[in-house]
């Protein structure tokens, strides 16, 4: 199993014109007792280019002390029962503030919603039970990254290298 983590970067906004629908996305919680599957509700496009926006805001506790969300991208290797190896991608959502509290699941600062990626990364897609597990792998391997990205020195979080070792 190998596991990268990148910046996402600034999505594109939706032109004018451009039709959208509201669905709803299963999402892993990482709250400050125990993880949850929740629903996000996001607002894809149904014209070019395919686009989808969730509303990570109100399943944050702290958003009224950070308004701001940080998303990076992550990519999971794993060997499936038939032997094939897969490629499986999430975006994981946090906040970084001194005074968000402390997250009992993975021992960081404020909640990490972790949603999964389409298998080219541009769209979010719904996640299953069966992805949960990857998921919390996901969530595991991000929490010490996310210590040091929320800490004093307070470094960019693109410049984390996570070392996982093979299952």
């Amino acid at each position: 199993m190998s596991l990268t983590f990148l910046p996402s970067g600034q999505a594109a906004l939706v032109g004018p014109g451009a039709q959208t629908e509201l669905r709803q996305f299963n999402a892993r919680y990482y709250g400050l007792t125990k993880p949850l599957f929740v629903s996000v509700n996001t607002v894809c496009t149904t014209t070019i280019p395919l686009i989808t926006y969730p509303s990570i805001d109100p399943l944050l506790v702290s958003s009224n002390i950070q308004h701001w969300i940080h998303n990076a991208k992550a990519s999971i290797d794993h060997v499936l029962p038939s032997g094939e190896v897969a490629t499986t991608r999430f975006v994981c959502y946090f906040q970084r503030h001194r005074k968000l509290r402390r997250n009992g699941t993975l021992n960081v600062k404020g909640e990490v919603v972790i949603m999964r990626a389409e298998a080219n990364g541009s769209r979010l897609t719904d996640m299953n039970e069966l992805e949960a597990g990857l998921a919390d792998q996901v969530a595991k391997a991000l929490a010490p990254a996310l210590r040091k990205f929320q800490g004093r020195r307070r470094i960019r979080f693109q410049s984390i290298v996570i070392p996982v070792a093979d299952v």
